[in-house]
């Protein structure tokens, strides 16, 4: 974090914590960025990705469809519901 803020001298970062396997969990990053830090949204940075190392024919149908939701489904409600808190005109 320090390294990146030193990037630039007008540069703030917010680190959050988010469960993205949950729509409770993205409204809660959201209702963080309108009640605590209170800035604009200029980038939203995804590094999420779960999996398990198993064999490829030990790993269930329900554990596909897991790793499939989180890995995949679950940024597309943070970029729908974060529109409204991108900067002007950076979106």
């Amino acid at each position: 974090m320090a390294e990146l803020s030193g990037l630039h001298d007008s540069a703030k970062l917010y680190p959050a914590v988010c469960d993205f396997s949950s729509k409770e969990g993205v409204d809660h990053l959201l209702k963080v960025l309108d009640g605590e830090i209170k800035a604009p949204l200029d980038v939203v940075v995804n590094n999420l990705g779960i999996f398990e190392s198993k064999k490829f024919e030990d790993i269930t149908d329900d554990e596909w469809f897991n790793y499939f939701n989180v890995n995949v489904r679950t940024t597309s409600p943070l970029h729908i519901n974060s529109k409204s808190h991108m900067a002007s005109g950076r979106c």
